[in-house]
């Protein structure tokens, strides 16, 4: 039996300093625009990084579409 062990360096992304304040003045400037309500960003660059993060996230905005009425 054989086992090939390669380590991956450099494989997570980071987010740099003040990232979380760059997704609040997005986040705000979507709320205060025409797109209030009818665009939203998810996904592992906005809240979190793991699949568990992005499916979580992505079920919370469809919830909030479905109460906005934008889904049916």
């Amino acid at each position: 039996m054989y086992a090939l062990v390669v380590a991956a360096q450099n494989c997570i992304a980071q987010y740099r300093v003040g990232h979380e304040n760059v997704l609040r003045e997005i986040s705000d400037y979507i709320e205060r625009s025409q797109l209030s309500g009818l665009l939203t960003l998810t996904g592992a660059s906005y809240n979190g990084v793991s699949v568990n993060d992005c499916i979580y996230n992505a079920r919370l905005h469809v919830q909030r579409l479905i109460r906005n009425r934008i889904v049916h």
